[in-house]
């Protein structure tokens, strides 16, 4: 059932996702990004935000299998990113904020 969803979401960024480079390979993998994407609840261990802060940021959306994790980076269009913090784990694919590096 696993391999339905990881085709599934291979094929979708096939179609929506851009070449990058992952990790410092030299094999390009699709990743999609995504721009000023709302996030809630950003510092819930801060006393200060205490959980109910929203920020826009961006998103990249990046196979499981390639085994992404905060402070990993990937080159697209010239331009490196870093994986920020974790965003979703579906199981199949990982969307973390990044930042331009």
């Amino acid at each position: 059932m696993l391999g339905a969803f990881q085709d599934m979401a291979i094929g979708i960024l096939d179609l929506i996702g851009e070449d990058a480079f992952f990790a410092g390979s030299l094999t390009p993998t699709k990743i999609n990004i995504e721009h000023g994407v709302q996030l809630a609840g950003i510092g819930g261990d801060e006393a200060v935000y205490k959980g109910d802060m929203a920020v826009n940021r961006d998103v990249a959306t990046v196979l499981s299998s390639l085994g992404p994790k905060a402070t990993d980076t990937f080159v697209q269009n010239g331009r490196t990113y870093r994986l920020e913090f974790l965003v979703e784990d579906n199981g199949v694919t990982r969307r973390f904020a990044i930042m331009e590096v």
